[in-house]
């Protein structure tokens, strides 16, 4: 996310910041660094595009960029590892026994839920 909202204050909000008068027009005429395929307004010789759409598209390649470099790189926890594994089987089938039991696979009528909450409910509601 970083990276996206980088990129969008240098496309989006650094140009309307020299077109007020804020900063020096020599950022948005020459680019960063005097290196011309990095001027705010048309990133990596990318013209044409109006400022949001030109903003929006160069964000996007930077946040999925980020995304996709972070994923490579970053290696799980054993414990996250094995949470993973039980999510994953306890979707494959309601009655798959492969994951720790919780007690969350016992089926309550709803007439006896009814009752525990109604007897519940009457000791904070009586009256």
């Amino acid at each position: 996310m970083l990276a996206g909202f980088i990129i969008w204050v240098y496309t989006l909000v650094i140009p309307a910041l020299i077109k007020q008068g804020w900063m020096a027009e020599t950022l948005l005429n020459e680019g960063l660094f005097q290196i011309s395929w990095l001027r705010p307004e048309a990133l990596f010789g990318t013209e044409g595009l109006s400022s949001i759409p030109h903003s929006v598209l160069w964000s996007m390649i930077f946040n999925i960029g980020a995304y996709l470099l972070g994923s490579l790189l970053y290696s799980p926890h054993k414990a996250e590892r094995t949470l993973r594994t039980e999510f994953m089987q306890s979707m494959l089938s309601q009655t798959s026994k492969a994951t720790r039991p919780t007690g969350l696979e016992q089926y309550i009528l709803l007439q006896t839920k009814l009752k525990e909450a109604s007897a519940l409910l009457n000791n904070y509601l009586s009256g």
